[in-house]
């Protein structure tokens, strides 16, 4: 079963997909599931996944809502396992999925100039602030 912004390729691990939240001014996960590890709900947006567990489950909102009432409304992904490690939250300027780097930009500051290599806005934009930070 795919689910957008999970990724379930490796088993015993969960990789989420993270985009940029401009109303929250940060990356949040695509995936709006809850996910649970050990019967224990993690909030969302404070984890990048997860490995080590011994299985997964996933539940549809129905199934959600049955278990744990309304925090499962959205769905849930079920972790169980006493070797299961949460993995941090990618860096906002390597983001986990980038194929390549396609774009250049040419900054002006104070008469210096700085190329900068990006593959995305939100990389553009941090590379901003570190060319006017130098």
């Amino acid at each position: 079963m795919a689910i957008e912004g999970v990724n379930t390729a490796i088993p015993g691990r969960i990789s989420l997909t993270y985009k940029y939240d401009a109303s929250l001014k940060k990356a949040m996960p695509v995936s709006k599931k809850l996910i649970v590890v050990n019967g224990k709900a993690i909030e969302r947006g404070t984890i990048g996944g997860m490995e080590g567990s011994d299985y997964i489950i996933i539940l549809t909102p129905d199934e959600g809502v049955q278990k744990y009432g309304k925090i499962g409304a959205l769905g849930l992904i079920e972790a169980k396992g006493p070797k299961i490690t949460l993995i941090g939250i990618p860096s906002p300027h390597l983001p986990a999925r980038h194929h390549h780097i396609n774009r250049m930009m040419l900054f002006n500051i104070n008469h210096k100039y700085f190329f900068k290599y990006y593959c995305c806005e939100v990389c553009l934009a941090i590379n901003f602030k570190l060319a006017i930070a130098s």
